[in-house]
């Protein structure tokens, strides 16, 4: 469909052209919101890696110790997550499992 393409009509609805809707992202389950607010909770505010917190104007993120793609198991362990600002947690590659959280 758009302004100089004419509409197609379709006789038969298994001609219809049709895309699943894609399955809903892991950052968006409610499962995750819930238990990044559980993580926040429990383990501050509070970069566990330099200490910097949102009054020193960083982001904060919820992260994977060892990383979901390694362990798709832990995903959604409390364990298994630590508080760290956008510097921290950008430069912690998936190879490492560094736990900074006391």
């Amino acid at each position: 469909m758009g302004p100089d393409i004419p509409p197609t009509e379709y006789n038969d609805w298994e001609l219809i052209p049709f895309e699943e809707p894609k399955a809903a992202s892991f950052y968006s389950s409610k499962e995750w919101s819930n238990l990044k607010a559980e993580a926040f909770e429990k383990y501050g505010n509070k970069c566990a890696c330099c200490g910097r917190s949102p009054l020193h104007n960083v982001i904060m993120h919820v992260d994977h110790i060892k990383p979901r793609s390694k362990y798709p198991a832990l995903a959604l362990d409390i364990n298994n997550l630590q508080i760290l600002c956008d510097i921290c947690n950008i430069g912690k590659p998936d190879k490492f499992e560094t736990q900074w959280r006391e």
